[in-house]
């Protein structure tokens, strides 16, 4: 049995439990599968436009691994500045392992403190598949 600590918020409790069970990697992040995380950025890219996202200062409110980042990387995507929020350190530490160019991850929980996306000034804040 996995015991988390109970000063975690309640919504945080699934992914530190799935860093206890899993590790770091993929599991963690509690996406159904890859596809469909890359599925789900590709929705959003439709959506937004990346012509809009270029250029733009982006927040990836519980941002993972950075796997948002490098998706948008490879489609040639070029934001003026990327900053994922991630509330479990042990994936945030993994964001900010891979160096992706434009991009930052800082330690945070946007719920409990709103007031940190705001004082980042986004243009975009993006949140997909967190919570």
């Amino acid at each position: 049995m996995i015991i988390v600590d109970r000063s975690t918020p309640r919504y945080l409790r699934p992914y530190a439990r799935a860093v206890a069970e899993h590790g770091r990697g993929f599991d963690s992040l509690l996406w159904s599968s890859r596809k469909a995380q890359e599925r789900r950025f590709e929705v959003l890219l439709e959506v937004l436009g990346a012509d809009r996202l270029h250029g733009s200062r982006i927040l990836d409110l519980g941002s993972g691994h950075g796997d948002l980042a490098v998706f948008l990387a490879a489609r040639g995507v070029e934001v003026g500045e990327g900053i994922g929020i991630e509330a479990i350190d042990e994936t945030r530490q993994d964001a900010v392992r891979r160096a992706l160019r434009g991009w930052r991850f800082v330690g945070g929980d946007f719920v409990a403190a709103p007031e940190l996306i705001a004082s980042l000034s986004p243009v975009w804040a993006i949140c997909s598949g967190s919570l």
